[in-house]
């Protein structure tokens, strides 16, 4: 039980270092992204570790991979990501309905 939250919080934490990479780098969707072996080198974790936070990604629309091509960063498309949100048992409905409240505001001003 415990091995999973520890799991969940090393995804989440390579999830953090590969934003903080695309925002730091201006990287642009089509911009290729390191292999998973050269980030897991990088942030001293497992392939897997990085390939799990990879999934995760692609799942909310943030990269996309494929063998020939490698791990590119993709146009974030927000409908998606709020699709995966229906499925995180971490995240509350009442939030989801919050952000997309927030999005309207920005978004009509």
């Amino acid at each position: 039980m415990f091995k999973s939250l520890e799991k969940r919080s090393l995804s989440h934490r390579i999830i953090d270092e590969i934003r903080d990479y695309i925002v730091q780098q201006k990287l642009k969707p089509g911009d290729r992204l390191a292999t998973e072996t050269e980030m897991a080198e990088a942030l001293a974790v497992s392939r897997a570790s990085v390939r799990e936070a990879v999934k995760v990604l692609e799942a909310i629309g943030v990269l996309e991979s494929s063998p020939k091509r490698g791990i590119n960063v993709k146009e974030f498309a927000p409908e998606q990501f709020f699709r995966y949100l229906l499925f995180d048992p971490y995240v509350a409905v009442e939030s989801i309905v919050d952000m997309a409240e927030l999005r309207l505001a920005f978004e009509v001003g």
